[in-house]
């Protein structure tokens, strides 16, 4: 008997998809933001285990600890640190090229920032000036990536994920941090968003979201609000 015969044969069997047509519930996106004390702990990890020598047991890439200073503080995604070039160090502070149609914006230099920016830069300087290295450095600003590969070419958004991931797998390995206060490189921008000070359009702003509405996927800090009072 052929399968089509088949199917016609046991009578009550659905012929067509009836939930065609219905407007399907978006699942909301796991933000994987690291708590404070996450965000604190996994980065002295990183400065501590970015000083050992490369490609040593225990070791992970030296840049992994400015790149969460850089994508927290500025609250910038992955993409948008590997795009970081020499352009967007402004004297006042450092501009976020963003993208999704987020708008841009300038975060003021602090102490961390400063570090941070020129210990990718100092990083950069070896990789490119290293002895036996004939690289071409880039003349315009625009075109000096601040993060790079160990070959002096920019650093790709899937090379920098991957070193993440494998850091931050051995940050659980080794106890740094519990397996449910993992998060993802993508997290330090929410954790960024939220401990911004101010109301919401201070936050929309350091953001570069379009809408509040999008910042209030980012910003999850609880409001503290008064009881109602009886008139």
């Amino acid at each position: 008997m052929c399968v089509g015969a088949q199917a016609v044969r046991f009578a009550g069997h659905c012929t067509h998809n009836p939930a065609a047509g219905v407007r399907q519930a978006k699942e909301a996106k796991q933000h994987r933001m690291p708590t404070p004390d996450a965000y604190d702990v996994v980065l002295a990890f990183a400065r501590e285990r970015g000083a050992f020598p490369s490609h040593t047991k225990g070791s992970c890439p030296a840049y992994i600890a400015p790149v969460m200073v850089l994508a927290y503080s500025a609250r910038l995604r992955g993409i948008e640190v590997c795009t970081l070039t020499d352009a967007h160090r402004l004297q006042e502070g450092v501009h976020g090229q963003r993208r999704k149609g987020s708008r841009d914006s300038v975060t003021e230099w602090d102490d961390a920032m400063t570090a941070a920016w020129e210990e990718l830069a100092t990083r950069r300087s070896a990789i490119w000036n290293r002895e036996g290295r004939n690289f071409a450095v880039p003349l315009r600003p625009e075109h000096r990536v601040l993060l790079v590969e160990q070959t002096g070419n920019p650093m790709a958004k899937s090379s920098l994920e991957s070193a993440w991931q494998r850091f931050i797998t051995m940050a659980m390995r080794e106890g740094v941090i519990e397996k449910q206060d993992r998060f993802s490189l993508h997290g330090l921008k929410h954790r960024g968003v939220t401990d911004t000070v101010g109301n919401r359009g201070d936050k929309q702003d350091a953001a570069g979201h379009q809408s509040p509405t999008t910042t209030g996927r980012y910003d999850h800090a609880l409001p503290v609000v008064k009881p109602p009072r009886r008139r």
